[in-house]
């Protein structure tokens, strides 16, 4: 998936003048709506992501901004607020962190988690029904298998739910 960014304001100015787009213009274009299609047609939306470098994984990211839109997720009212356009979709969130992230003095250091609940309640609307947070199997390496095996059965749970 293409960045989100100055080739798809570049082929949107395009589209406007009725100019031909060049191929990674068009590529982002693609991709765009693609990601926009993806999020239309799903009524549950699981996102499993990595704790990567204190956030999430940039194609993740890319999807998000792809999606996060005036005018496809949310609109201003008449009166300047906020309302969602997609907010029938619910989500689940699935994160896998190597650390220990879930006390108090480091859970800030987390922008995975933190991130995606803000993004998915605040920004898209959605209701998010469950979240399953696979923690510390790089840090406690003896426990890894039994840290990984608990966190699949709890994922398996969510999906149950479904």
């Amino acid at each position: 998936m293409p960045h989100y960014g100055q080739d798809l304001f570049n082929a949107f100015g395009k589209l406007q003048n009725g100019e031909a787009l060049n191929a990674i213009e068009a590529a982002s274009l693609a991709a765009q709506q693609k990601a926009q299609k993806a999020l239309t047609d799903a009524d549950v939306l699981v996102f499993a992501f990595p704790l990567w470098n204190l956030t999430i994984p940039s194609a993740l990211q890319a999807f998000i901004d792809y999606n996060l839109q005036a005018g496809f997720t949310f609109k201003y009212n008449e009166q300047g607020q906020k309302e969602f356009l997609l907010s029938d979709k619910k989500a689940i969130l699935l994160n896998a962190r190597g650390g220990f992230y879930n006390t108090p003095e480091v859970n800030a250091m987390d922008m995975s988690m933190n991130y995606m609940r803000t993004v998915m309640k605040n920004f898209f609307g959605f209701e998010i029904i469950d979240e399953v947070i696979i923690e510390g199997h790089a840090q406690d390496r003896d426990n890894a298998p039994t840290i990984i095996a608990e966190g699949l059965e709890k994922v398996k749970e969510a999906a149950a739910k479904l």
